[in-house]
């Protein structure tokens, strides 16, 4: 636990849901979570970060009670609770609840615990742990990150064959986790194997985790998130054609692309340095733009070019000889190349 600890104490826990390009996660889970609300619903939370749910159901008028492991966070949470509250707080580990009774809780929470639990042992420990502290009929809900939505975050940052070369995503594509990656990355099938002898019974499979930086990555310089299409195509254009043709001309862009000249001098004005959601846009930044790109529906054209783009760009990435020829459909399938459709791995077989 010694990793988690000292990861926790220098992260800025209490400031990742409040970010813009965290709140589909916050207001996804919120949202769920209110579902099963009743007027005098008891919480328990294990895991509770610093309080983003627990401070937040405790201002709904509800009796909490919040398990955090991380001192550096139990800090925080506490400087935030009201004397109107009615919330306790706990240190703890999420395997061992041994000081909260039985058949307590209306709704348990363990929305981050898996996220640090590398073997079946423990994992097991923490969920038999949850059920036993609710009520029967209690709603339990338990977070998980994402193993194949990781593959895809790999593919844009462009370190998927460093992930590959290293270990750290094996023949059918599951990322390994050890403690030293912090995380241990899930995918449905594991999850539905850890669950499937415990006596409960699935309500929903609601996917958060990693939406968040696929809508950060959209927007990926300053300008409104529909004007980065025309960007990224002059941009790939010149990537992937200058193996073959060297660099290319303004003019020779506008005719691969079909992008006017005008267009093409006023796009290379544009800032192209990456921001994050986590920075508030100027008004005359979004403006700057407006009225650039028009919103026309896609041509038969772009469709041809966006295809061959994809294509050619897959092909420099992974020929056969880095991936062999079965390993190399999986992932022109799994990403949409083939039909255009994403395949899950149980359809492909």
């Amino acid at each position: 636990m010694k990793e988690i600890i000292e990861f926790y104490n220098n992260y800025d826990e209490e400031g990742r849901l409040k970010k813009k390009n965290r709140m589909p996660e916050y207001i996804t889970t919120m949202r769920y979570i209110e579902k099963y609300l009743k007027p005098n619903s008891k919480i328990l939370e294990i895991g509770a970060g610093t309080g983003r749910y627990s401070v937040t159901l405790a201002d709904m008028g509800y009796d909490v009670t919040a398990v955090e492991l991380v001192e550096h966070n139990i800090e925080i949470m506490k400087k935030k609770v009201k004397p109107e509250h009615n919330i306790k707080i706990y240190q703890g580990n999420a395997c061992d609840l041994s000081f909260i009774e039985s058949d307590t809780y209306d709704i348990v929470l363990l929305l981050g615990p898996m996220y640090h639990l590398f073997n079946d042992e423990d994992k097991n420990r923490a969920i038999s742990e949850a059920i036993r502290v609710a009520k029967k009929g209690g709603i339990i809900y338990s977070a998980y990150c994402n193993s194949d939505t990781c593959v895809y975050k790999m593919f844009y940052k462009k370190r998927i064959l460093s992930y590959l070369d290293n270990g750290l995503i094996d023949e059918n594509y599951h990322t390994v986790s050890t403690p030293d990656e912090i995380f241990e990355l899930y995918r449905k099938p594991d999850i539905d194997e850890l669950m499937k002898n415990y006596p409960v019974t699935r309500l929903h499979f609601v996917g958060v985790d990693m939406l968040s930086y696929l809508y950060n990555y959209s927007r990926m310089i300053k300008i409104p998130n529909h004007r980065c299409q025309m960007f990224y195509k002059i941009d790939k254009t010149k990537e992937i054609l200058k193996s073959k043709l060297g660099d290319l001309s303004d003019d020779e862009v506008s005719k691969f692309t079909n992008i006017s000249m005008k267009d093409i001098e006023e796009i290379k004005k544009l800032p192209t340095e990456f921001v994050s959601l986590d920075e508030t846009l100027k008004d005359e930044e979004i403006s700057k733009t407006a009225d650039l790109i028009s919103m026309d529906k896609e041509t038969l054209e772009d469709t041809i070019i966006k295809k061959i783009i994809l294509s050619e760009a897959f092909d420099l990435l992974f020929d056969d000889s880095v991936l062999g020829q079965r390993n190399r459909k999986i992932m022109l399938l799994r990403f949409g190349f083939i039909d255009g459709r994403v395949w899950q791995l149980d359809e492909i077989g």
